[in-house]
This record gives C-alpha cells, structure tokens and sequence, in this order.
C-alpha cells in the first residue's frame, strides 16, 4: 500500500515537473495583481497567449505562460513582462508584454526566463552606450594616453599594450552598438509608457486609439519619445474632428506627459 502511494506521489511530481518546463517562458516577481491561470498575455493591445500556472517561490511568485502559435516564433529575447491590472485592459489583469521586436536579438527559447519590466525615472531612454558617451571615453581614455606619454611613466611597450587594449574595447563596444544599441532600453520606455497611460486614459475612444498607437511604436527605441509624441498629437486631433472632446484631452495630456 506504501509503495503505491509513493508511486503515485512521484508520477504527480513528474507532471507537475512537465508542466513548468512546458511553459513557453516565466517570470519571477513579488506581485501577481491577481492573474491567474487562464489570464490573457497582451503584446502591444493584442491578445497573444495565456498565463499557465501562477505559483509561490519564497517571497515571490512564478508566472509562466503560452503563447499563440504566431507569435512564439515572432517574439525575440530582448523580451519583457510585467503583470497589469488597469482599465487599458478591461476588469480583469493581463500579464503584458514588452519589448520582443528586436529582430537582431535570438527568438525565445521554450521554458525561458523573461526579466520583469522595471520602472524608469524618465520616458527618454538612457543608455551609457550612446554615441555622445562613446566619444566622451575617448577623448578620456586618449587624454590618459597623453599625459603617460608627456610624463614618462611608462616605456614603449606598456603604451601600445594599453593602446591594443582600448582598441579592442572600443571595438566590442562599437560592435555592441552596431547590433543593440538601438534597442536599448525600448521595453523599459515602454513599460514606463504603459504606465503612464495607465493613469491617464478612461475613455474607450482614447484606449482603442491608444493601443493603435502602441503597435505602430514597437521597436522604435531612441527615438520613441518623439514619435509618441506626433502621433499622440494626430490621435487628438482626429477625436477633436469627431466631437470627442474628452478621449482627445486624454490623448493631450498623456503627450504632455511623454519625455518628462
């Protein structure tokens, strides 16, 4: 009789084992707001998956998800998440997504971690790897050079080992640049921007063009702000022609918000 209980016990453990590892991706975070299993994934307004299992990790919960057959061969790596509960979405909370359009990036491999979106102080994106910043270190590293140089404390081969050295970081930094740099930070704007929106738009004139909005801007990285901005702007100006005095405000004010 033991032996069957165990049997049984070790079968439940090795299903519920497949069905964590079946998961197309997880994430880890310290609150659900409430999803639960068969709550919709939401990727730039449009409903892509569902939540699959909602389970405590210590002080935290796991959350993994499916995704819709389209779209787990179109979503990459540099992927976000993060669980939303507002009236963008209706009553019930979404887990919604961020980022995933970087098509430099490897596509999303089943079972894998998404990091969660965190929050930034700003809607302009700030990236450390920007052009300015590049010149800024050399011109620093090359100052470096020049006053060892004048000075004399180092002898000819330290100086072109130092000179391989930075050649070789400049390099992998511009490398770097030249694949990702301009998607840096883009799930970050635009989780903040959601949030954003979040606190600003009521009306379903303003959600429905918002979430329009939302799709045409996927990828856009640095220059975001901007093109939020213009087509926020377009949107309102349509509402007013309609007589949507209000859903046009609320498109008015969330622009003002952009880039503060």
């Amino acid at each position: 009789m033991r032996a069957r209980w165990l049997i049984v016990l070790f079968v439940l453990f090795l299903v519920a084992g497949c069905d964590r590892s079946d998961a197309d991706f997880f994430i880890v975070v310290e609150n659900a707001k409430d999803l639960t299993v068969g709550s919709k994934v939401v990727w730039h307004g449009e409903d892509v998956g569902e939540v699959v299992s909602v389970e405590p990790q210590g002080r935290e919960v796991r959350i993994a998800a499916n995704l819709r057959e389209p779209f787990r061969e179109k979503l990459r790596a540099d992927l976000r998440a993060s669980p939303a509960k507002n009236p963008l979405h209706g009553k019930r909370p979404v887990l919604e997504l961020y980022g995933g359009g970087n098509p430099k990036a490897p596509k999303i491999q089943r079972g894998q971690e998404v990091v969660a979106a965190g929050v930034m102080n700003s809607l302009r994106t700030h990236s450390w790897l920007t052009r300015g910043n590049l010149f800024i270190a050399g011109a620093g590293l090359a100052l470096v050079l020049m006053y060892f140089v004048v000075r004399g404390i180092i002898r000819l081969f330290t100086f072109f080992l130092t000179i391989a050295v930075c050649a070789a970081l400049l390099w992998f930094t511009r490398d770097q640049w030249m694949q990702y740099g301009r998607d840096f930070a883009g799930p970050e704007f635009e989780a903040k921007l959601s949030r954003l929106a979040e606190q600003t738009i009521h009306s379903p004139a303003a959600v429905e063009a918002w979430h329009g909005i939302q799709r045409q801007i996927a990828g856009l990285g640095e220059k975001a702000a901007d093109a939020v901005k213009e087509k926020l702007s377009t949107k309102a100006e349509e509402l007013h022609k309609k007589g949507d005095d209000d859903a046009a405000e609320e498109l008015s004010h969330l622009r003002e918000r952009v880039g503060k």
